[in-house]
């Protein structure tokens, strides 16, 4: 991994709103973005907070049951909303696809996060990144993401 491929933070809730610069610096124009880590890791918060950095229309919640939530955005140069997608019930690409999942990542207009992406990697375009996050402690995470097809 080279420093342009790959990112590593380590954050705290606390903290979470501050590293969000340097994440978005780093992802440039890359609009698909897959969140891996065990239950609990920190996966959907730290998508709501990428939400509220992005200023989005909320409330925030987990779309593990919807499996597609939008939230526009008013004002943002790049995005018109943000595409939150939980893909740990889908069992197989024909259900994703079935289920709109492979016509929602089309969507250039859109930063485009998505939980569990690993389920159906097929569905996924060649560029993407992706962003693994790990417990730390009971308030640190770690998150080391990467670039992929780039």
């Amino acid at each position: 991994m080279n420093e342009s491929s790959a990112l590593q933070i380590s954050y705290s809730l606390a903290t979470i709103q501050d590293m969000l610069p340097k994440l978005f610096s780093w992802a440039g124009p890359c609009n698909i973005w897959t969140f891996e880590g065990t239950l609990g890791a920190g996966k959907t918060t730290l998508i709501s907070h990428i939400a509220k950095f992005l200023n989005a229309e909320g409330p925030y919640s987990s779309p593990t049951y919807t499996l597609i939530q939008s939230y526009p955005i008013a004002d943002h140069d790049q995005y018109k909303a943000l595409t939150h997608m939980d893909w740990y019930r889908i069992e197989s690409k024909e259900e994703g696809i079935q289920a709109g999942l492979e016509d929602a990542l089309y969507s250039n207009q859109d930063l485009i996060c998505i939980e569990w992406a690993s389920k159906i990697k097929d569905l996924l375009p060649k560029l993407h990144i992706t962003i693994k996050l790990s417990t730390i402690d009971a308030t640190t995470r770690l998150l080391i993401a990467e670039k992929q097809g780039f």
